[in-house]
């Protein structure tokens, strides 16, 4: 039987960006579900919305594996403090806090509230993927959202923030990672 994933994208980002409709159909070749909701942004872009887009999915999602990239783990920090439980969290790019980018910062804001870093550490397991030269998320910052859940930290040298625009329409690391 497959495993549940629930894939995650970002701001300004969507299901059929970057790598995310590869990985999904990786996973689907391989027997198990995929679900890539669409989330609103920048339009309606509020924790309290995306709350609302997942509602559907939260059936699926419970012992999922989770794959969220850039601003989406704050995202699913928030859900698991909320009571989720996923079998692991795969991060990509993640960070908590600003980017320093003043359009990004306003759009994230309501997904970077006090987050309970003790309770969702214990909650799940977790890797995260960095960059070392991601021009969103610098290494110190990665490295410090990793070290906060006790996860393992992946360095991919020249990923950028994982996007198709530094070449990832693939991610063939995570998907080795994932099926293990």
């Amino acid at each position: 039987m497959g495993v549940n994933f629930s894939l995650i994208h970002g701001v300004y980002g969507g299901p059929e960006e970057n790598w995310l409709p590869w990985l999904k159909q990786e996973l689907e070749s391989r027997g198990h579900k995929a679900f890539t909701p669409a989330f609103p942004t920048p339009e309606g872009h509020s924790l309290e919305n995306w709350i609302k887009v997942f509602e559907d999915f939260q059936k699926d999602a419970q012992g999922a594996v989770f794959v969220a990239h850039s601003m989406a783990p704050a995202f699913v920090l928030h859900l698991i403090e909320k009571g989720l439980s996923p079998k692991h969290c795969f991060f990509v790019a993640p960070f908590y806090g600003k980017t320093g980018d003043a359009e990004i910062d306003e759009l994230n804001s309501s997904f970077m509230g006090a987050i309970d870093w003790e309770k969702v550490a214990s909650a799940s397991h977790y890797t995260c993927y960095y960059s070392d030269n991601d021009p969103y998320v610098p290494v110190e910052t990665a490295l410090d959202f990793a070290k906060r859940l006790n996860a393992e930290a992946k360095m991919v040298k020249g990923a950028g923030h994982f996007s198709a625009a530094t070449g990832y329409t693939e991610f063939p690391m995570l998907l080795e990672d994932l099926l293990k």
